[in-house]
């Protein structure tokens, strides 16, 4: 990953500080379901506990992956055999 796209990303990572009402945006069946009842902020978590897991789990797959291409073309790296 490009130091670019790094920069990008984390630049973007505060947006969610500033505008958390639209992290915890639902679909329309998911927001009338949940405005009808009282378990609306359980839905809401739950959601978000999700995506958290879900992006955390493909972060660190990103970033195993990103370590082993730096390891590889490595030109410091003594060569093995």
């Amino acid at each position: 990953m490009s130091r670019a796209v790094t920069k990008s990303i984390l630049a973007a990572l505060p947006l969610l500080a500033v505008a958390p009402g639209v992290a915890l945006a639902q679909c329309a069946m998911c927001s009338s379901a949940a405005s009808a009842s009282k378990v609306g902020r359980g839905l809401n978590i739950s959601i978000l506990f999700m995506l958290a897991i879900l992006f955390l789990t493909v972060g660190g797959l990103v970033l195993v992956v990103v370590r082993q291409a730096r390891r590889a073309h490595d030109p410091r790296r003594p060569v093995e055999g």
